[in-house]
């Protein structure tokens, strides 16, 4: 499997010293530290998975906004 030649978030060359990482979201060449290791997300289906700088603010949007659905659903049946 090829992969980039620099990190695609800070675009710094990845070396034997600069190891390169693959989002488990989005897919994209990340470097360590525009990566967060072992995000825990039943979203994705997997127990623990590496994530991109850019996608783990997304899931946390997206998990923020699932959450004010379900909260208004439960204010919704309880009334």
């Amino acid at each position: 499997a090829s992969h980039s030649v620099c990190c695609t978030v800070c675009e710094s060359r990845f070396s034997l010293i600069l190891k390169h990482y693959v989002c488990s979201r989005c897919k994209r060449d990340v470097c360590r530290k525009c990566s967060f290791a072992e995000v825990e997300s039943k979203v994705l289906s997997i127990e623990k998975a590496r994530m991109c700088s850019v996608c783990v603010p997304q899931l946390h949007s997206e998990l923020e906004e699932k959450l004010k659905d379900v909260s208004l659903w439960k204010s919704r049946c309880a009334q």
